[in-house]
């Protein structure tokens, strides 16, 4: 069943126990960025619930596949389902919370990862067509600073990062965004040395979609580009036996 832990050898799982143990105990994802709402919104039309819970949800969904959780993708995906109402929202914003909602069912009705991932990338792709059409402005994300010596954990952080980047570049949407964390994660080392043939091809399928990530002519081809990604961190840690709790 998707839940169900791969059996393992801790021979097989060694080389990259250093770099999983950064997704679960290390650096915690940067803080989702504030949101600047249209002038012509009124405060009681600020959305109900507020915008930066719209994106929390859309952040565990993401987190979620990549650690191969279908179960934990499906519990924000139906908050967002239930507790988007059109009606606590400015006309402009409405035509596009039936889309939102298509989105988040996808991602629960999904039986396999690849499938949640698709259904979040479209996530992503839909709330940035709706920020784009309402004229709602994100904040950038910070710059990256390296922490120093290029630990495993440092390493594992900077993929994370680039994820991030790409993802909130689909949301809100942001050219430079998806490029800075393509450019990442083109170059990031992602497994440590004795790291089996299979996980070593994982790696490289990574870093090839950084590669062509920045290639992709329009947001379409984008959307693909970050749902094929978020599959493929979730095959990388199903190839070592990893999964939430381990």
């Amino acid at each position: 069943s998707p839940g169900a832990p791969k059996e393992f050898t801790m021979r097989r799982f060694a080389p990259l126990l250093p770099l999983l143990a950064a997704v679960s105990c290390g650096p915690k994802p940067d803080p989702v960025p504030p949101v600047t709402q249209p002038e012509e919104t009124s405060p009681a039309a600020a959305t109900n619930p507020p915008m930066d819970q719209h994106f929390v949800q859309a952040n565990e969904i993401k987190m979620a596949i990549v650690m191969g959780d279908l179960e934990a993708a499906r519990n924000p995906a139906r908050w967002l389902q239930n507790n988007l109402d059109p009606e606590a929202l400015p006309a402009r914003w409405r035509p596009h919370v039936p889309k939102v909602k298509r989105a988040a069912k996808d991602v629960e009705n999904a039986s396999t990862i690849a499938e949640a991932a698709k259904g979040a990338a479209k996530l992503a792709r839909t709330c940035g067509d709706c920020h784009t059409d309402v004229g709602i402005e994100l904040g950038g994300p910070e710059a990256y600073e390296p922490t120093g010596a290029a630990t495993p954990g440092e390493e594992m952080h900077r993929h994370q990062w680039a994820l991030d980047r790409m993802y909130e570049g689909l949301m809100r949407p942001s050219l430079e965004g998806w490029n800075s964390g393509a450019d990442m994660l083109a170059t990031a080392p992602l497994h440590g040395e004795g790291a089996g043939e299979g996980v070593a091809g994982q790696a490289a399928k990574v870093h090839g979609l950084g590669a062509s990530a920045k290639n992709a002519a329009d947001w379409n081809q984008r959307e693909d580009h970050l749902a094929e990604l978020l599959s493929s961190c979730a095959s990388c840690h199903e190839a070592v036996g990893f999964k939430p709790g381990n």
